[in-house]
């Protein structure tokens, strides 16, 4: 047991943090004898390491909490030095232009040539002081372009401008919806005011195709005059098969609800018309899923859609090449994912794809494949709507159409037919 004992507390800016304890189980005048200023200031240091080390844990604690915010908020961020070099960039930045590691890269690397006088300016703004908000274009390792709003604020070491840190939120998606609402508002524009035009020209021709019949009956002594009503016949039945485009575009002509035709059985008839139509340069590789349900469309609108995407792809490959066709089921669970990209309605969906490996298109070309009338062939060779038929019927079943392609690097339509809820299938037998 101790014979003596002295207690002395450890305090930190007036705040008792704990207490030293000296003792000694011998020596009962311990106290008396021991140098109290001397285990005071012992004490004093003692409380000060206590004090600094438990800052230092809080300052740890923090730090990491503050980094877990940084690194796994959804926006990017990043702090550049004066001279434009990345010092910082947290993991949400670095997986959105997946280029690995970002410190230590100038920021004129990644940004878009054409965006650079505007990153200019939000830096000369940081260097007043001043919030700067650009939209500007980031390229990713594999050479695409991400659209960003760049926030960004200065930062200062005293008194002296030393970078700035930007909050980077990517509006590539948001983008690409914007566009493609636009694009559909365009259509719907365009698809009134076709359908109107189609009526009254289906009126206009109902008179020609009528009279001509009553020409054609009374001119059987002149064979010679009868030539020339056939050849007005046959012009405006060419006439009338534009306005069925027409009509299917604008949606005027809708096909059944209830339709329900098995996919494979109008992919066998449309090749036997496609193989008569392909030179001996261009070859079909097929690639169906087995077992897929009837799709909600028409056997003869999907003819008419494959014949046209198949044709196409024979256009974009003068020098030969292979169409591949493929389908496969894409079930609820994996429509949720493409939904808000599609703009379609939950469920199963059998998707086909035809690809070629032609000459692709430009960014400027995809904007405007659906318009009606646009095309990029010669005069006399297309009439610019048979992908704007393919667009309205695809509106018209609930479906969607997406397009993959670059210039030089061939396309892919990928086609998203909903499946039928009834069992009832469509027959349909092309003759070749």
């Amino acid at each position: 047991k101790p014979k003596s004992f002295i207690l002395i507390p450890l305090n930190v800016r007036d705040e008792i943090i704990g207490i030293m304890v000296g003792d000694n189980s011998k020596n009962q005048d311990f106290v008396q004898k021991t140098d109290k200023t001397f285990l005071k200031g012992f004490a004093n240091h003692i409380a000060m390491a206590l004090d600094n080390a438990n800052l230092y844990e809080k300052l740890r604690e923090s730090e990491e909490r503050y980094r877990e915010i940084v690194e796994n908020v959804n926006e990017g961020i990043w702090v550049l030095d004066k001279n434009g070099i990345i010092q910082f960039a947290n993991k949400r930045l670095v997986d959105l232009l997946d280029h690995g590691e970002l410190t230590g890269m100038n920021i004129s690397r990644i940004v878009k040539k054409s965006d650079k006088d505007l990153l200019l300016q939000s830096i000369e703004d940081n260097l007043k002081g001043k919030l700067s908000k650009k939209e500007v274009q980031l390229e990713t390792a594999s050479g695409e372009y991400k659209t960003v709003l760049l926030s960004s604020v200065p930062t200062k070491q005293g008194d002296t401008f030393s970078g700035c840190l930007a909050i980077i939120t990517d509006l590539t998606d948001k983008k690409n919806l914007e566009r493609k609402l636009l694009q559909t508002q365009k259509l719907e524009s365009i698809g009134t005011m076709v359908g109107g035009i189609a009526h009254d020209f289906n009126n206009i021709l109902t008179g020609i195709l009528g009279y001509t019949a009553i020409l054609q009956a009374g001119l059987k002594d002149h064979p010679d005059l009868q030539e020339h009503t056939k050849i007005i016949e046959k012009s405006a039945l060419r006439a009338a098969d534009l306005v069925k485009k027409m009509l299917a575009f604008s949606r005027h002509n809708k096909p059944s609800t209830n339709a329900s035709t098995l996919l494979s059985s109008i992919i066998e008839d449309s090749l036997s018309l496609l193989h008569s139509s392909l030179p001996e340069t261009i070859q079909i590789d097929l690639k169906e899923a087995e077992n897929l349900p009837p799709v909600k469309c028409g056997a003869t609108e999907l003819l008419q859609i494959i014949l046209n995407l198949g044709l196409n792809a024979r256009d974009a490959m003068p020098s030969g090449g292979t169409i591949t066709i493929s389908t496969e089921l894409i079930p609820s669970a994996d429509v949720i994912k493409l939904q808000q990209e599609l703009a379609i309605d939950a469920g199963d969906y059998v998707l086909l794809k035809i690809m070629d490996i032609g000459t692709g298109m430009t960014e400027e070309v995809k904007e405007r494949i659906f318009d009606p009338f646009y095309t990029t062939k010669e005069v006399g060779k297309g009439s610019g709507l048979g992908l704007a038929m393919v667009y309205g019927i695809m509106q018209s079943i609930g479906g969607a159409i997406h397009v993959e392609s670059n210039h030089d690097d061939g396309t892919i339509f990928k086609l998203f037919f909903p499946v039928a809820k009834e069992e009832r299938t469509a027959k349909f037998r092309a003759t070749p």
